[in-house]
């Protein structure tokens, strides 16, 4: 983990989290993390976690990762939950609870797409599952690239996703809480 003006980054391994007490040890420790970032002299302004795999499945939006970590990033009041692996951009409302809610109040878990042409995946056409909680999905197919800009200020994060031509296909703007 590390602070960047004024956002607190914790990443995740997901190659140490495969059994229920690794779980629990890595949700200890990014609680731990979180607590002592708030009461430290410095407090974050924005909380964001990381981890390779996915909170949702791209092609037709079941959970995934979404449902081991969202009951303690609902308690710790992270603000934006990074993701990749499955090569589909997908991007949530803000959830607390398990329901969408508004922009104040939850955490928007975003995870890119492909960058490197190779990886890229398909998608259903229409959002099967969990359809209220993703507000934008995206990906090329097979041969997929794009990027995402991220823009802090003090009151809040702008992030842009952009595809191979510069175009965007998407943005959102995670408010300070």
């Amino acid at each position: 983990h590390f602070m960047y003006s004024g956002v607190l980054f914790i990443m995740l391994n997901n190659e140490a989290m495969k059994t229920d007490e690794e779980l629990a040890a890595a949700q200890d420790w990014v609680r731990k993390v979180i607590s002592d970032q708030k009461a430290s002299r410095h407090k974050p302004s924005f909380i964001v976690v990381c981890e390779h795999y996915q909170w949702f499945y791209g092609k037709d939006g079941d959970f995934s990762q979404f449902s081991r970590w969202n009951t303690l990033f609902d308690e710790l009041g992270v603000d934006l939950a990074l993701g990749a692996n499955n090569h589909i951009y997908v991007r949530s409302n803000p959830i607390k609870d398990g329901r969408a809610v508004g922009a104040k109040k939850g955490t928007v878990y975003l995870q890119t797409s492909s960058a490197d042409n190779e990886r890229g995946e398909e998608m259903d056409e229409a959002v099967s599952q969990n359809a209220d909680l993703i507000a934008s999905r995206w990906t090329e197919g097979a041969k997929t690239i794009s990027g995402l800009d991220m823009k802090v200020t003090p009151k809040k994060i702008t992030i842009y996703l952009i595809d191979r031509y510069g175009n965007v296909q998407d943005d959102v703007v995670i408010p300070r809480k």
